[in-house]
């Protein structure tokens, strides 16, 4: 059913790029399958892509009105389930208005920073961003608001992402590292000098970790660490294959395409967002909870592959570009 879905949503936003009446509304049909498969996920196949924290939500949300709200736990997450239970008494209501605002934020996100909103929705698809998002309930909503944030760091909006990241992690305390990025993509140093703060922060990383200290530091002062992840296995730590593409895709572009970036004057948004998710995707295969900060920087990928096709001349190279990454990622989806 996944490559149903997929299938449809690629036709009709390949026709809404082609159709000059109806562009609008064609991307509006993708968006609506989206949310409804979203939506009604445990319906679909036997539940087979329900999620793997499907029913944990729907038991969290069917206690609401017996837990006890906190600032600090996950706060308006739970305002949110308690609106909706108090109102509506319909899990699957929920779960409309969630999908509602993690679709509407993927694809403001495509037409606000890609020039190619086809393929940065495609690959949110196919690099199973999107797939996320049917399990990790609460970061994905947490991820949506970084994406509707993302454009004020390329126009240098602090306080406004500042009030969006604040809300995320009202919904999910990861949120709250992506303060970090803003500075780091802003600031006044060149590309070179960022790739050695990265090459840095690996490396310590690296050494608390298997030193224990990160472990102990967990253990000490995060609140309910020991329940959530210290009997969680290594399969969590196995995310090299996002280190993997993430290091092609820079190669790819900085000896193939654009020779000239490493010596820019100015700093490249998205060529610092897709470092970023290279420092993070190898700190993901050290420790699981390191793993749950990837998400966040994943969409830097549906960033990247349309932002590559613009160093490559208009003609048959950059169809042909087109063409192989398409397959790259259509393999990517189906393995």
């Amino acid at each position: 059913m996944r490559f149903i879905l997929l299938f449809l949503v690629v036709v009709l936003l390949l026709i809404s790029k082609n159709s000059k009446k109806s562009s609008f509304l064609f991307v509006i049909f993708s968006a609506l399958l989206l949310i409804l498969f979203s939506t009604f996920r445990q319906y679909i196949s036997n539940g087979a892509y329900a999620g793997n924290d499907y029913f944990s939500y729907n038991n969290w949300f069917n206690l609401i009105e017996n837990l006890k709200l906190s600032v600090f736990n996950d706060f308006l997450f739970n305002i949110l389930m308690l609106i909706i239970k108090r109102y509506f008494n319909s899990f699957i209501f929920f779960l409309f208005v969630v999908a509602i605002f993690q679709i509407y934020a993927i694809y403001k996100f495509a037409y606000e920073n890609s020039d190619d909103y086809f393929y940065c929705i495609y690959v949110f698809l196919a690099f199973g961003i999107y797939d996320l998002g049917l399990s990790a309930i609460r970061q994905f909503i947490a991820l949506s608001f970084f994406l509707l944030s993302f454009k004020q760091i390329k126009d240098k909006k602090f306080f406004k992402y500042f009030i969006y990241i604040i809300l995320a992690s009202m919904f999910h305390s990861s949120a709250i590292i992506l303060l970090l990025v803003y500075p780091f993509i802003n600031v006044n140093i060149s590309i070179k000098k960022k790739i050695f703060l990265l090459i840095f922060m690996g490396i310590a990383f690296t050494f608390f970790i298997h030193n224990g200290l990160y472990e102990r530091f967990l253990i000490n002062y995060i609140p309910g660490y020991i329940y959530k992840y210290e009997n969680i296995g290594s399969e969590l730590n196995s995310n090299y294959t996002v280190l993997l593409i993430s290091l092609l895709l820079i190669i790819a572009d900085y000896f193939l395409l654009s020779k000239k970036r490493m010596s820019r004057s100015y700093n490249d948004t998205i060529y610092c967002y897709i470092l970023l998710l290279c420092l993070f995707s190898y700190l993901a295969t050290l420790h699981a909870t390191l793993g749950r900060t990837l998400v966040y920087f994943m969409p830097s990928v549906s960033l990247m592959v349309p932002n590559m096709f613009l160093n490559i001349k208009e003609g048959d190279g950059r169809k042909i570009g087109k063409v192989v990454l398409f397959i790259i990622f259509l393999l990517i989806f189906i393995l």
